[in-house]
């Protein structure tokens, strides 16, 4: 079927192309401020080991643990303790 056919139009083929919502204006997103950022990023094996094991006894992902750990320590602005190595 062509998609500029009037049989395309009644059948939802659009040859591709986005539906038209009938709508120009578009609306921010009102959770942009908090949307991730992927990052890659090499962690202790054992710092890892720590989060996962919690992750199998809460039932959260222990990526979502170590970016809530990391969330914590910048809203409390947490620094290193002792002098780097």
């Amino acid at each position: 079927m062509l998609a500029n056919s009037p049989d395309a139009a009644r059948c939802g083929d659009h040859g591709g192309q986005p539906r038209a919502t009938g709508s120009t204006a578009t609306t921010a997103n009102p959770h942009r401020k908090r949307l991730k950022k992927g990052v890659t990023i090499r962690l202790d094996g054992d710092a890892v080991g720590h989060f996962k094991a919690v992750a199998a006894q809460t039932g959260v992902p222990y990526r979502t643990l170590i970016s809530l750990y990391l969330a914590g320590c910048a809203a409390t602005e947490r620094k290193k303790a002792s002098t780097w190595v």
